[in-house]
């Protein structure tokens, strides 16, 4: 798995067992937004009978987007998962605990699912843990190039801060 920076990524560190040395790389540190989906496709290709998922938030999913044209042109069986929430919600918990109003961290969160499938990818979009839970055991299953659109909630990253 691949890990970009954001609130996700410290909720990630919280949850994801790691059971050999490499199986989670992140930015950590150089916080670079972007990171997830590219670090994907270079694990993907050193590694490629091994599954491999990237974890990103739609701010990140914004900025490398055009990746997704790489995993397809290259037949890549990557699962990008995309926390979609409509804000940079890192930054968001960090106005708010400065108690300054949210800030240029809003926006109109576009369907990823939708923009996967102009990639080629298999897509879902889902709403609930469960679906997310299915739709990941299916997509690395398939050995496909997947995006799953992941609609969330962003108060859990409060719990987790």
């Amino acid at each position: 798995m691949t890990v970009d920076v954001g609130a996700h990524r410290i909720l990630a560190n919280h949850v994801v067992k790691c059971h050999v040395p490499g199986q989670l790389m992140q930015s950590n540190g150089l916080c670079c937004m972007g990171y997830a989906v590219p670090a994907a496709i270079g694990a993907q290709l050193v590694h490629p009978e091994r599954p491999v998922v990237a974890l990103v938030g739609d701010g990140c999913m914004l900025m490398t987007q055009g990746e997704l044209a790489i995993a397809a042109e290259r037949d890549l069986p990557i699962v990008v998962v995309v926390l979609n929430d409509g804000a940079l919600s890192l930054i968001k918990l960090k106005q708010a605990k400065m108690q300054m109003a949210p800030r240029a961290v809003d926006f109109g969160a576009p369907r990823f699912d939708v923009i996967g499938q102009g990639f080629g990818a298999a897509v879902h979009r889902v709403e609930t843990i469960e679906a997310l839970a299915a739709a990941l055991r299916e997509a690395v299953a398939s050995r496909k190039f997947t995006v799953i659109d992941a609609v969330v909630d962003p108060a859990e990253y409060m719990e987790q801060m």
